[in-house]
């Protein structure tokens, strides 16, 4: 199983399983906020969408330093 560790997020993928690879604690934190993503805990991605957001996100950072929010206007 490989895991990657996102930027000390805690958050990684396996790829053998095409899933996120997190705690239990974060997993029952999102389900929390819903439901619908319990499913995707055990269940992953198939192997040609994984190929698709590997080319579509390769070489990308998220640092939120250009990070936009609705409520950010008020």
């Amino acid at each position: 199983m490989e895991r990657t560790n996102w930027k000390g997020t805690g958050l990684g993928w396996n790829s053998k399983l095409g899933t996120v690879d997190a705690s239990d604690e974060w997993w029952h934190n999102k389900i929390q906020i819903n439901p619908k993503y319990a499913k995707l805990r055990r269940k992953g991605i198939k192997p040609d969408m994984e190929e698709k957001f590997d080319r579509m996100f390769m070489n990308t950072i998220a640092t939120g330093d250009h990070a936009w929010a609705p409520l950010s206007l008020w």
